[in-house]
């Protein structure tokens, strides 16, 4: 198993949508915990805002050797609201192989109806959004 952390920015919320930020994929809970709780006291954004996180039982589909191989593939697919957000997002299996990434996105599309797919490589216990956000007001 591994374990994917996203954040989500509560007061941007709305309908069918969440502003959500991953942060990356984990080789345990404890560690995507830890990393939560960092985030969460120490990171512009998400130490001042309304944030809160969860943390997602991901199944790895191969075998996975945590002292060699590091990099994951996940296809995803969404559709977007009159606004351009992303809503209705799916994720697949995490996946060592990315032929084998490649063949569940083919799946998932034939099963799945959505507007856009993509197919990402992570590095299990790389953290995205290092530096944090800060929200943007429109004087329009």
């Amino acid at each position: 198993m591994l374990y994917s952390l996203v954040f989500v920015d509560l007061e941007l919320c709305y309908d069918n949508y969440e502003e959500a930020f991953f942060i990356g994929v984990f080789e345990s809970e404890q560690e995507a915990k830890d990393i939560a709780k960092f985030y969460l006291t120490s990171v512009p954004g998400f130490c001042e805002y309304s944030c809160d996180y969860r943390i997602k039982e991901k199944e790895l589909n191969q075998d996975f050797d945590s002292a060699g191989q590091k990099n994951i593939w996940i296809a995803s697919g969404w559709n977007v609201n009159k606004n351009g957000d992303e809503i209705d997002i799916i994720e697949g299996k995490c996946y060592s192989s990315k032929k084998k990434a490649v063949m569940n996105l083919k799946e998932m599309k034939s099963s799945q109806q959505r507007m856009e797919w993509s197919l990402d490589r992570y590095k299990v216990g790389e953290l995205l959004w290092r530096e944090g956000f800060a929200r943007v007001t429109c004087d329009c």
